[in-house]
């Protein structure tokens, strides 16, 4: 639900909302910025990471150096469409070309209007992303 350009707290979806702030009338229109939508994810659809081993990557982890690197394991569908949420959510691709003036402290730190959270929450990609098989047999 949006009242006067504000999203409430239970409303903590994506959605193609306008990009308008309270008291802002200058330039406020409704914006449909998203190439994905939730239905485009196929999540039937896994690549595995290259030259993966499950006993190998056990190993790494437990008595190794503690991680290891999964190449390969998200198409480059999939990884243009997280990208494109975290954008939607954090508004990085606009922090870009904007200037360098910060509204707050934390876009001083990182320059790109803070951390996105509750991922899950923001689109089926990471749900997706989260439940690869490679990662469920870790």
């Amino acid at each position: 639900m949006t009242v006067l350009g504000v999203r409430s707290a239970f409303d903590n979806e994506t959605k193609e909302f306008g990009s308008c702030d309270v008291n802002q009338v200058k330039d406020c229109q409704e914006e449909n910025a998203l190439l994905y939508s939730d239905d485009d994810v196929d999540m039937g659809n896994f690549q595995m990471p290259k030259d993966f081993d499950v006993n190998k990557v056990v190993e790494a982890i437990t008595t190794g150096d503690g991680w290891i690197k999964l190449e390969g394991m998200y198409s480059e569908e999939d990884i243009l469409m997280a990208r494109e949420r975290i954008y939607h959510h954090n508004k990085a691709d606009k922090q870009l070309i904007s200037t360098d003036k910060h509204e707050s402290k934390d876009e001083q730190h990182n320059k790109f209007n803070g951390l996105v959270w509750a991922l899950f929450n923001k689109g089926r990609i990471f749900e997706k992303l989260a439940q690869h098989p490679a990662i469920l047999n870790i």
